[in-house]
């Protein structure tokens, strides 16, 4: 995946002035440092479902995992358009894209399941078999800010 572009974030005049961009590095480490993400995706015609997750920031995608019973699984199933949410609420980074299978490869599982239990060791050893079927979430944008609206950044992603 290539780096996105960074563009000022539009917004209305009144709310003050854009003066620089935040550097992807930088929101790309947030993502990758987190351990929780705020997670909404599309109930139709009702409110979304928002929900708290773990998950794995790699290569500029998101991976996470859960029973296909739980709703957001079902959910994404209907209508994959998500986006997440890290939970600080100043140093802001949303992400807004597509949710996909991750397949079923065992470099790929290997290396979340290896990854997920680096970062989060209260879990237990890493599952392989967990991270089959993974979900990952494709980015197709990324708003950043951590002193709005001065550095108040979109990523574009290709």
């Amino acid at each position: 995946m290539s780096t996105p572009v960074a563009q000022p974030l539009p917004m209305p005049a009144e709310y003050g002035r854009q003066i620089t961009t935040q550097s992807w590095p930088d929101v790309r480490a947030k993502l990758e440092q987190a351990k929780q993400y705020w997670f909404a995706s599309n109930r139709g015609g009702r409110s979304p479902h928002v929900v708290p997750l773990d998950g794995l920031w790699i290569d500029d995608r998101w991976y996470h995992g859960g029973s296909p019973e739980t709703l957001h699984r079902r959910l994404v199933a209907a209508n994959p358009e998500v986006t997440m949410h890290l939970p600080h609420p100043w140093d802001v980074v949303i992400v807004e894209g597509t949710v996909t299978e991750a397949g079923t490869a065992d470099e790929l599982a290997e290396r979340l399941a290896t990854t997920f239990a680096e970062k989060y060791p209260e879990y237990g050893p890493a599952n392989v078999d967990l991270w089959r079927g993974a979900h990952v979430l494709v980015p197709r944008k990324v708003l950043a800010w951590s002193d709005f609206p001065r550095d108040a950044t979109r990523f574009v992603f290709a």
